[in-house]
């Protein structure tokens, strides 16, 4: 099987194993209840699944340099993987932001700041804000990317990844 093959398939198999291994992470610390699943079970699963799927994103990224393939190989993987993201990013704080309006904590960022999470944690949480503003901004690739400063926005994501594992090491435990 030639490169290219492999890294096609190595990086839908590699998604598809880190979305299980989120589902098992989340899933054990729900420890299997899952009958009657509310909005604040849900929201800490779609964040696991949008950074693990970031994750594999760099790695495929990297084997594709590595091994000195052509963008044209990884492009559908990485079309239809960022739908994944795009849509765990937004419903991870807005599943949260929903269930908080709802038991009437009011608008972000007052409503988990004040009323979800422990003071300590308060800083975790503003990571997360700025990784999640970085994410969105990224987001822009598919108009601005042939711009000279689209870098500055790549390294910003590459800090945004950073922000998002403290985020997580902090308030997913």
């Amino acid at each position: 099987m030639h490169n290219s093959k492999k890294l096609s398939l190595g990086a839908y198999t590699l998604t598809a194993l880190v979305i299980l291994l989120a589902l098992l992470a989340w899933g054990q610390g729900q420890k299997w209840q899952l009958d009657d699943l509310s909005n604040y079970a849900l929201f800490p699963l779609l964040g696991l699944i949008a950074f693990s799927v970031m994750w594999s994103h760099y790695m495929i990224a990297a084997a594709k340099k590595g091994l000195r393939v052509e963008d044209k190989v990884t492009k559908r993987y990485f079309e239809s993987t960022s739908f994944i993201v795009l849509f765990a990013i937004l419903l991870h704080p807005g599943l949260l932001i929903v269930q908080l309006w709802r038991d009437g904590y009011g608008a972000p960022p007052q409503s988990y700041l004040e009323n979800y999470v422990a003071s300590g944690l308060k800083g975790a949480v503003l990571l997360g804000m700025i990784g999640f503003t970085i994410f969105l901004a990224f987001e822009l690739h598919r108009w601005f990317k042939d711009r000279k400063w689209w870098r500055f926005v790549q390294y910003a994501s590459d800090v945004g990844m950073l922000l998002i594992f403290i985020h997580g090491l902090r308030l997913g435990g």
